[in-house]
């Protein structure tokens, strides 16, 4: 027997993903490279009020900032905030957590910046890597060596973005991701 609920009782039933808001400001050099980063992340937390809650430490629930406050960039002057509001909405995780929507800020914005220093996507990323993201520098390397030819014939009106981030799921071993959008 298989059961298939439907899209009504799936949302009276189940969990909502919770909803987060960035606010960001980043000082820029000359040079076209961050002097400071100021990052504000407001979300429900999906620890709080559950047995996972005494995971938390200081009363920050660490999956909101994940992928932010961990990230590979050295960025001078970075500073990042959570804001958990008390919602009377039940939450819980889909498959990811916090990477899902901090990967996606984060990256945006490291386009913007190499956009607005009038540099490569790629040169920019490996000049604001850390030294020790070694790994994750040579995944970027082999996406640009690997996508090199297609990048180079869009059809008119398309356009490609890069991103790199690195997902810590467990002691035992890292996965990192480096992926083209168009």
């Amino acid at each position: 027997m298989k059961l298939v609920w439907t899209r009504e009782d799936d949302v009276r039933g189940g969990y909502y993903r919770p909803m987060h808001l960035h606010r960001i400001e980043i000082g820029v050099r000359a040079d076209g490279m961050p002097s400071a980063w100021r990052h504000v992340i407001v979300g429900q937390s999906i620890l709080a009020g559950t047995p996972f809650a005494a995971s938390m430490k200081d009363n920050l629930d660490h999956t909101t900032v994940e992928g932010v406050a961990d990230t590979p960039y050295a960025i001078p002057n970075f500073h990042v905030s959570a804001h958990n509001p008390k919602v009377n909405v039940p939450v819980l995780w889909w498959r990811s957590v916090g990477h899902t929507h901090s990967a996606f800020v984060m990256e945006t914005l490291v386009d913007e910046l190499a956009a607005r220093a009038h540099m490569d996507p790629f040169a920019y990323r490996r000049k604001l890597l850390k030294p020790e993201a070694r790994k994750l520098r040579a995944a970027l390397d082999l996406l640009e060596a690997k996508s090199a030819v297609w990048r180079r014939r869009l059809p008119k009106n398309h356009a490609v973005g890069i991103s790199c981030h690195e997902i810590v799921r467990d002691r035992r071993g890292l996965r990192r991701r480096c992926l083209n959008r168009e």
